[in-house]
């Protein structure tokens, strides 16, 4: 199996999501996440979920698999691969648009630390 790069690594309290890419031998990428979150069980005792998606063709839909809603923006940025600091911007951007009304101040708080980690000059 081809060497995994990371792609873009997000953090919440209680987990986070790792997007990673790999090379497809007819050149190009694909993209799949990988993710922990804490859990309860029956007993109130705490635990750690694994779980990781199926390769998909783009980074876009690797983000769907963190939230299918676009909610991934409010997970803190941790890590983006050089290559694609203008692409998650797009996607944040794009993503935070489609956000209800009484969501956006959330994200104007968060946009600070996305246009940081991408290098973007303004939210």
């Amino acid at each position: 199996m081809a060497e995994k790069e990371l792609v873009l690594q997000l953090g919440v309290e209680g987990g986070g999501a790792t997007v990673f890419r790999t090379p497809l031998a007819s050149g190009g990428w694909q993209f799949h996440v990988e993710g922990s979150s804490m859990y309860l069980d029956e007993n109130d005792d705490e635990g750690w979920r694994s779980w990781r998606s199926e390769q998909v063709p783009s980074v876009e839909e690797a983000l769907r698999e963190v939230a299918d809603d676009g909610s991934w923006v409010f997970f803190h940025p941790v890590e983006v691969h050089p290559d694609y600091r203008a692409a998650v911007w797009e996607l944040a951007q794009a993503a935070a648009a489609k956000l209800p009304e009484g969501r956006r101040q959330t994200w104007e708080r968060r946009c600070r630390d996305w246009q940081r980690l991408c290098r973007q000059d303004s939210c």
